[in-house]
């Protein structure tokens, strides 16, 4: 796949990222290959079609106002692909057409959980796995 698929995903997902706070000192940037080339995939006909994305083209398309984003860019051939592509990166189990690992869903769904127990803090991953068990 041409690069400039690939640093177009690149791009909106690290701006995707750091509008929702997905990452931070313990958690950093992630492009997980899978989702890179499914981005990719989708906005190509987008890509193609655009002249060029300024950095307020993409804050607009990552995550500004979605009817503004909406009347810049429906008419681009491909912006519908590329669109559901994004949101699908910002909540996967938004539209369910994109098929995710089950190892990765689960790993996005486990989340730690800061608490503090006996007067020490502990730290207990609640997942898809564990919700339904007792506390340890």
């Amino acid at each position: 796949m041409e690069n400039k698929y690939i640093e177009f995903a690149k791009r909106c997902m690290k701006e995707i990222m750091y509008d929702n706070g997905m990452v931070d000192r313990l958690n950093p940037e992630k492009y997980e290959d899978w989702f890179v080339n499914y981005i990719a995939d989708q906005s190509k006909e987008f890509i193609d079609n655009i002249p060029e994305m300024t950095d307020e083209d993409y804050d607009l398309l990552c995550y500004g106002n979605m009817d503004e984003a909406e009347e810049k860019f429906s008419s681009i051939p491909g912006y519908r692909a590329m669109n559901d592509a994004l949101n699908e990166y910002f909540d996967p189990t938004s539209t369910g057409t994109v098929e995710i690992p089950e190892d990765v869903l689960r790993e996005r769904l486990t989340y730690n959980v800061h608490a503090l127990v006996y007067g020490k803090i502990e730290t207990i991953a609640l997942s898809p796995d564990n919700l339904d068990q007792p506390n340890p």
